[in-house]
């Protein structure tokens, strides 16, 4: 009658952990061993760091063209664009957040409003990184991954109203967190 050990993950800090693997696969050890893994094993402290994007999608949309059909007869001259683009980050639950990207255009073609558009486009994200890395993710890493998207979604829907193509110019988001945080300092 052979006596079965327990190996916890504790064990396998004290000990060598080669003689333990050896000493289960040899023939005559093999049975004398029993691995046993508490659910404190598997603890936040003990997964792998990861960020996933786990969904994509548009939050709002709205596209006015208000002057139509009218403006579009006085589309001779480039229309003067101003484009505003804001980042929200929250938490939803203890590793899931919500980043979306907030954009608004207007466009004025002669003193006129040619088009407004606004989009919110949300996603949701999990992240197992320390404390100190999350709000760097949130607000450079998704909102590049995110807006090439929204890059997308915006000249679509312009093209389908009839308006002039529109490409936005790639946005440096490391720039604009790092300005977002200067601005916040120097208010304190």
């Amino acid at each position: 009658n052979s006596k079965v050990g327990i190996i916890t993950i504790d064990d396998l800090h004290n000990e060598d952990p080669n003689q333990i693997v050896d000493d289960m696969l040899s023939e005559n050890k093999r049975d004398n061993y029993k691995i046993e893994l508490d659910r404190k094993d598997f603890d936040m402290d003990n997964k792998t760091p990861t960020v996933a994007l786990n969904m994509q999608y548009i939050k709002d949309l709205s596209l006015e063209v208000p002057h139509a059909p009218q403006i579009f007869t006085k589309l001779n001259n480039p229309p003067k664009i101003g484009v505003d683009l804001n980042i929200d980050a929250k938490k939803i639950e203890d590793t899931q957040f919500e980043v979306t990207l907030n954009i608004r255009i207007n466009a004025d073609v002669n003193n006129e409003k040619l088009f407004i558009l606004e989009l919110a486009y949300g996603s949701i994200s999990t992240i197992t990184l320390p404390e100190e890395q999350i709000e760097t993710i949130l607000f450079v890493e998704i909102p590049q991954l995110l807006f090439p998207y929204a890059r997308q979604i915006i000249s679509s829907n312009l093209a389908e109203a009839g308006l002039p193509p529109l490409l936005l110019s790639p946005v440096d988001f490391a720039k604009m967190y790092q300005t977002k945080k200067e601005t916040q300092q120097q208010a304190n």
